[in-house]
């Protein structure tokens, strides 16, 4: 319910949400941070500690959903210090852990990210992730124009 309200005053119990021991429950928590944030401004102390603990669980779950929806709040919050470890993000087993990282660098913009997509679109086999760093990539020159 949180998410599709996109209220910025969820995000306090959210963050406590991510902590759950049900991967769905954490999951859909970070899902809906991403709604709640996407276009917010979020108070700088609340941001960092969302951002670092998304990262965390980006870094640390053997879960694919926590993944995915990690990264897909990570990109919505535009959350910048995790650049990198999103751009990583594109070499993880899963597909659909790949595509998230696409997206997520399509909001997060710049040139590392373009960098990253460009390297992984040479070697990605699996059609949809490939679809993902196209349409991300097509992002950046939208920005430029």
């Amino acid at each position: 319910m949180f998410s599709s309200m996109a209220d910025p005053e969820a995000l306090e119990c959210l963050l406590a949400a991510l902590d759950d021991q049900v991967p769905e429950v954490a999951a859909a928590a970070a899902d809906a941070i991403g709604n709640c944030a996407f276009g917010q401004t979020v108070d700088g102390g609340l941001r960092t500690r969302l951002g670092e603990k998304l990262l965390t669980l980006l870094r640390g779950s053997s879960h694919i959903h926590i993944r995915a929806s990690s990264l897909y709040a990570l990109g919505l919050m535009r959350f910048q210090p995790g650049l990198t470890q999103i751009a990583a993000a594109l070499e993880d087993d899963a597909p659909m852990v790949r595509w998230c990282a696409a997206e997520a660098l399509s909001y997060l913009g710049g040139a590392e990210a373009r960098s990253a997509l460009t390297s992984r679109q040479t070697r990605e086999a699996h059609e949809r992730v490939l679809r993902y760093i196209q349409l991300a990539l097509q992002s950046f020159e939208e920005k430029r124009d």
